[in-house]
């Protein structure tokens, strides 16, 4: 029985993968420093020092010590087609955040301060998203943009050379796929948004803004973003603040009620039961 998954979606996140991050994922897996990257991480055993960082600083949270979560993580495998549900550990930080992580085994690492924050059908989103990303290539770029940006001097300088910017790119589109992953795994686009901007904005400020209007206030905020939008990236290229950022929360917003209006319904159509 589904506790979550309420609309028994099953779906392979390919098919929703958001049309910039499948161009620059589709350019970083078929680049061969992504093959020698990815041999270089099997061959020197970084994957087993990933696992062993995680088992030896984070908790490891099972079907014992967090049933809900676990419950969570497989209902998000199961919607997005995966053979293996990832592992879930938890790091102790009032920061927020969740990423996934590996390139044979993924595994999911969020703070403790998302989990307080979020919970029932929220959380569900905020875990789906990045148990999807699995299935798009996102884990295994994420792992070796983390290597190139910490140690990519340790790395055959083909990889660093020849990934360096399209990684660049890659970070500023991958959020647009995982913010449909989020949609379609809470089946309400309030609620996506309320994930998307959990710890930017209070939630009990979000619960008051209907995303779905078109007419609402931070509509018109990031309509206006938008407008100035070249400037703002000019004044921000500047300050040396956009190289390594993702995609800014307007345009995300703006993509996923864009998703929400024209191909939402289709796919939930397609492949809810």
């Amino acid at each position: 029985m589904s506790l979550y998954n309420v609309h028994h979606l099953h779906i392979d996140p390919k098919v929703f993968q958001h049309p910039s991050d499948k161009a620059i994922s589709d350019k970083i897996q078929n680049n061969s420093a992504f093959s020698t990257a990815l041999d270089f991480i099997n061959k020197n055993g970084l994957e087993r020092m990933l696992y062993s960082l995680y088992y030896s600083s984070f908790i490891h949270i099972t079907e014992r010590t967090g049933p809900e979560l676990v419950a969570m993580c497989q209902e998000a495998a199961d919607m997005f087609g995966l053979e293996k549900t990832p592992e879930l550990f938890l790091s102790r930080s009032y920061d927020l955040f969740g990423r996934v992580m590996g390139t044979t085994k993924p595994v999911l690492l969020y703070s403790t301060e998302f989990i307080h924050l979020l919970d029932g059908v929220p959380l569900f989103g905020a875990l789906a998203c990045n148990v999807a990303a699995t299935r798009t290539g996102y884990s295994q770029i994420r792992t070796i943009d983390q290597l190139v940006s910490e140690f990519g001097s340790f790395l055959p300088p083909i990889v660093t050379l020849s990934l360096r910017e399209l990684l660049k790119q890659w970070r500023k589109t991958a959020q647009y796929t995982a913010d449909r992953a989020t949609l379609l795994a809470v089946g309400d686009f309030n609620l996506a948004m309320q994930v998307i901007l959990s710890g930017e904005i209070p939630m009990n400020v979000l619960k008051k803004i209907d995303f779905a209007d078109p007419n609402c206030s931070y509509m018109k905020q990031c309509l206006e973003f938008e407008a100035d939008k070249g400037k703002v990236t000019n004044a921000m290229r500047t300050l040396n603040k956009i190289s390594t950022s993702g995609a800014m929360y307007a345009s995300r917003y703006l993509e996923l009620y864009d998703f929400y209006h024209h191909e939402y319904d289709d796919l939930m159509e397609d492949y809810a039961q």
